[in-house]
């Protein structure tokens, strides 16, 4: 859609929010030209790890707007036929330019989602079972803790992956919890953490979940743009 931003900004962003108590509006969009049913199940088998986030108010199919890439460069995204949407019609004279009058628009194009109602139906579900988390009366964490002999503690209540107790982790450890960076200068303990539920990689980047007090994130991400910089 080219807004500028990558799949791994968004998840840091829902991240770092929800460590600075900030609340989100955003929606799980779907219908992309070009799309494949194995990015969907990677985002399927995510989003059970990111219930401590804010989740999406809902899920909806992409639109073709005017001034947008796909519309401007539609044969580079493979749509053809581009035409008003057809409710439109209903509004203006049926001699009325649309073309020129119209906004939203639709078009044809290869995408999986768009038909694979099955598909479509699992995001759904999972977006519903995403939001139940946070409709109840404790939402979800997924946080680290620091204790003063530089050790930490990770508290997880996420239903997929709630620990009965909470978990002493060592420096390298919560760091890899906390922490995005290329995939190319992760170790072994970046494995861990993925292998854990306690990060994810994305678009070639090891990407940390777990929240903290932005006092404590920021000093991670400073060691870690200091090491990565080397």
């Amino acid at each position: 859609m080219r807004k500028g931003v990558t799949g791994r900004q968004n998840v840091s962003l829902l991240r770092n929010a929800r460590a600075c108590e900030l609340e989100l509006r955003w929606n799980l969009l779907y219908g992309f030209p070009g799309d494949q049913a194995e990015d969907y199940e990677e985002q399927l088998a995510w989003m059970p790890l990111l219930h401590h986030l804010e989740p999406p108010q809902g899920l909806f199919p992409i639109m073709i707007d005017r001034f947008s890439p796909y519309y401007f460069n539609a044969p580079k995204f493979g749509i053809t036929n581009i035409r008003p949407l057809a409710g439109y019609r209903e509004i203006f004279p049926d001699d009325a330019d649309l073309t020129n009058l119209s906004y939203h628009f639709e078009g044809d194009f290869e995408s999986a989602s768009r038909y694979d109602p099955n598909l479509v139906d699992r995001l759904r579900q999972a977006i519903k079972d995403w939001r139940s988390c946070w409709a109840a009366d404790t939402r979800p964490v997924l946080v680290v803790i620091s204790t003063e002999d530089d050790r930490y503690l990770l508290f997880d209540t996420r239903r997929s992956f709630g620990r009965i107790l909470p978990q002493i982790l060592d420096r390298d450890q919560a760091a890899a919890a906390l922490v995005s960076l290329p995939l190319k200068n992760t170790q072994a303990v970046h494995q861990w953490a993925r292998d854990q539920g306690l990060a994810i990689s994305i678009d070639d980047w090891h990407v940390g979940l777990a929240t903290a007090q932005p006092q404590l994130l920021a000093e991670f991400d400073s060691e870690s743009s200091i090491s990565n910089s080397r």
